[in-house]
């Protein structure tokens, strides 16, 4: 089962780079119950860390019901989560205060924010990049925003920025800004000449109601959702293209420099980096520019983002790796649009994610013990027209009253598989295992309330007023 974790967390890793949170806390739940049941198996740093998932992806009033029921049920009964010792526990407490200022409750967010940020000082956790201060500090500069403390709130922005730049000069500092230039160049390598090309398919394949709808606003965030998807990509067929030698090319090398550094994957390195070079272009009439001209409008930025002279280049990564943080729980202007680009990033991952799971993937997790014969963990095939034919509806999947009967994996469709050339592959010679399409696996999510932290008020938190 194990297997069967990584690979849903996987893809939850790539719903929530693409800051599709509605998918990705789905799927982080549903590995979250199940690990659950297997919880001695499990150390409890696991737990916190997946919790930290859980909750962060929280962005409406179900999700902060199921979160108030995690707490409830879960984590608050753990030692780490009383009195944390650890950077993940310290930023459970400051993602539990912005889920909190979600629902516009300042002084449980401010508590729980403020908790975890002075645990993480008096631990003296090794923090040299700033990656878990500029987390714990943002979400607290938010919720002092939010109560128009503005004394306090630019005290804390100078704060943060002091501790994001006082390294930049120091060995470790010129490193990442080094490795964070080097990736800019790779960014624009992977958008110009051939790969321009892609990009404008990819661009054309979108609905035009993108550019018709919504705000200037919800364009210049679709439009980062939509270049990340491109990164990716890029980054994935990278292994792929053996003449591609540049070292500006070697992003998989790159990457893992940066993660070994500031501590960030790399799908959430490229999702930062995307915020940062459309953060170049001009956005004031953004709303009016033809989606015949996006393709272009992306090549330039990522040109100004690479030659561009900076003072602190991490400095500027680590606030558009905090960027997202700002707008989690209302990304866009209208429900619509959230739909709109909630579709595109579904349809994209159904294209380029499949799954190799075992039979019991999706066995309801309170049999898992009672049952482990082969013949009745199988599951009744229920065949779907195409991977993405399962996709209709999927608005419906948030709301736990929607939530329905597990269907068996349908065969993926015969689209390129670019996760499968990546070292976290995810196949397997078992002949006990299956591919699935992407789209099966959240719309046939089944979540057992019995097992699950469902039917809670936010209210109820035991550990509300943490202080």
């Amino acid at each position: 089962m194990g297997t069967d974790f990584e690979q849903v967390r996987r893809i939850a890793d790539f719903f929530s780079a693409a800051r599709s949170y509605a998918d990705a806390f789905r799927l982080y739940q549903f590995v979250f119950d199940r690990m659950m049941v297997q919880e001695p198996k499990w150390p409890p740093s696991a737990v916190i860390h997946l919790a930290v998932d859980v909750i962060r992806t929280a962005t409406s009033a179900v999700n902060h019901k199921e979160v108030a029921g995690l707490m409830k049920n879960v984590i608050s009964k753990t030692q780490d989560f009383l009195e944390p010792v650890t950077c993940e526990a310290c930023m459970l407490h400051s993602h539990l205060g912005n889920g909190f200022r979600a629902r516009n409750d300042l002084e449980s967010a401010e508590r729980h924010c403020r908790f975890g940020l002075s645990r993480h000082q008096e631990c003296h956790h090794p923090d040299h990049t700033g990656t878990c201060r500029i987390i714990l500090g943002t979400n607290l500069l938010l919720i002092l925003e939010d109560k128009g403390d503005h004394a306090a709130a630019q005290k804390l922005r100078g704060r943060l920025l002091l501790d994001l730049v006082k390294h930049e000069t120091d060995t470790i500092g010129s490193a990442v800004n080094s490795m964070l230039s080097e990736l800019l160049h790779w960014c624009h390598d992977a958008i110009a000449e051939d790969d321009l090309q892609a990009l404008s398919g990819t661009i054309n394949g979108c609905n035009d109601d993108f550019w018709i709808q919504g705000s200037s606003n919800d364009l210049r965030e679709f439009e980062i959702t939509l270049l990340f998807c491109h990164l990716w990509k890029q980054w994935r067929l990278a292994d792929e293209r053996p003449h591609l030698s540049t070292q500006y090319r070697n992003s998989q090398n790159l990457l893992a420099q940066v993660e070994n550094s500031l501590g960030i994957t790399p799908i959430d390195t490229l999702a930062a980096l995307s915020t940062l070079i459309l953060g170049f272009a001009d956005l004031k009439e953004q709303k009016y520019y033809p989606k015949s001209t996006l393709a272009r409008r992306i090549l330039v930025s990522s040109q100004e983002a690479f030659t561009k002279y900076r003072t602190s280049l991490c400095s500027d990564f680590l606030h558009a790796h905090a960027a997202p943080l700002r707008t989690k729980s209302k990304r866009f202007s209208t429900d619509e649009y959230t739909i709109l680009v909630q579709g595109f990033v579904q349809g994209f991952a159904d294209l380029h994610l499949h799954l190799h799971l075992s039979k019991t993937a999706f066995q309801e997790p309170g049999l898992r013990q009672l049952n482990r014969s082969s013949s009745s963990s199988s599951i009744t095939p229920t065949m779907l027209s195409t991977p993405r034919s399962s996709w209709s509806g999927y608005a419906s999947f948030t709301s736990l009253n929607r939530r329905t009967k597990l269907a068996s994996p349908v065969i993926a469709s015969d689209g390129q598989s670019i996760a499968s050339s990546d070292r976290r592959s995810f196949t397997s010679n078992s002949s006990s295992r299956r591919r699935l399409s992407l789209s099966t696996l959240i719309n046939s999510s089944r979540i057992n309330r019995s097992n699950s932290f469902v039917n809670v008020d936010p209210e109820d938190v035991v550990m509300e007023d943490v202080a």
